[in-house]
């Protein structure tokens, strides 16, 4: 799986230093803006998983608010020291920009968790999930095979090669024809019966 990309617009650099090592190295990639209009450019030619924000930042919550008309399926973190007289500015980027509060310093031991399942990547890989199922890509005997690890249903070497998959049909016939079909089978082979 790919790692998904978090676009930030941040106060400065300690921010985006905190920012960065809340999040798991490696697992994340994070991408920093200086200003509204980066944010926009960059949302605009990047696929980005989340979008995080200083709505303190001149133009952050504009930038959010147009993030939320134009992307609508990116998740929206407003990052930032909130104290308890910010009520407006919280409730600008909760009602406003429809942001993710996450109080900066309090919250960085578990800012990944807060992150995390909820990126689009997260979110197309839970939607997803059923997908085999419900599409009947995977019957019972696919899935017990899959369950013990066997890959294709039968040990490398002892199957049909795959430069010639209907190899595995040896002296099978035509339709109407009255002569025995033989197919391999893991544990011999099967004659089938002619017309």
């Amino acid at each position: 799986m790919n790692r998904p990309t978090i676009v930030t617009l941040l106060k400065g650099p300690a921010a985006r230093t905190a920012f960065r090592r809340a999040l798991p190295r490696g697992r994340v990639h994070v991408v920093s803006c200086r200003s509204a209009a980066a944010l926009g450019r960059l949302l605009a030619t990047t696929l980005a998983d989340a979008v995080v924000v200083d709505p303190r930042v001149p133009g952050a919550l504009g930038a959010l608010g147009a993030c939320r008309v134009t992307y609508p399926g990116i998740p929206r973190f407003a990052y930032s020291a909130f104290r308890p007289d910010e009520a407006e500015l919280l409730a600008a980027c909760v009602r406003g920009a429809g942001a993710h509060p996450i109080v900066e310093g309090v919250e960085d031991a578990v800012l990944a968790d807060l992150i995390l399942p909820r990126t689009a990547s997260a979110a197309r890989l839970s939607m997803l999930a059923g997908a085999p199922r419900l599409l009947r890509l995977l019957d019972p005997l696919q899935e017990a095979g899959l369950a013990r690890g066997d890959a294709g249903g039968s040990a490398a070497g002892s199957g049909p090669p795959t430069s010639r998959p209907n190899s595995a049909f040896r002296g099978s016939t035509c339709r109407g024809s009255s002569a025995p079909a033989v197919l391999p089978t893991s544990s011999g082979s099967l004659i089938l019966p002619g017309r």
